[in-house]
């Protein structure tokens, strides 16, 4: 009867670098600030698969949704209604924050934007319709702030 090569053992191979004894440090926590920092993908540390950290518009694309619902961990959830317009509210407010600031398109500087937000009015703690109600209500108040400057600008200036 011919051997059958189909079945054949796995040989596990251990490196030699597996005994070396490596030396770890630990950061310190970073302090929130009421500002954000302008980053660009440049700038950022290589992330575990060896690439720069992408660009909003590069994550998106690739895990087909929106960051606003990987922010709030709202997968499960986010084509309901009452979901779909507080998120979508919140999405375009940080997204035009970015534009309008001039930062870098990435989803660290998305991050950053959201919680300085929820620093502000905080936030962090409430459970998530009170936590997005607070958000889009301050959002609200914010846009009408911006234009109220605007048409001030616009009568006042010489």
């Amino acid at each position: 009867m011919p051997e059958n090569d189909s079945f054949r053992e796995k040989i596990i191979e251990e490196p030699d670098s597996a005994l070396e004894v490596t030396e770890t440090t630990v950061d310190e926590p970073k302090e929130a600030s009421d500002t954000v920092n302008q980053t660009t993908p440049e700038d950022k540390p290589m992330d575990e698969e060896g690439d720069k950290i992408r660009d909003l518009t590069i994550w998106e694309g690739e895990n087909n949704k929106k960051f606003v619902n990987e922010y709030f961990d709202t997968h499960n959830i986010y084509n309901e209604f009452e979901w779909k317009m507080l998120l979508s509210k919140v999405d375009k407010f940080v997204k035009s924050e970015i534009e309008t600031k001039e930062l870098a398109n990435t989803i660290d500087n998305y991050r950053d934007i959201v919680q300085n937000l929820e620093n502000v009015i905080q936030s962090n703690k409430l459970n998530l319709s009170k936590r997005l109600n607070k958000i889009v209500g301050y959002i609200n108040i914010t846009k009408k702030l911006y234009k109220d400057k605007e048409l001030e600008k616009k009568y006042l200036s010489p």
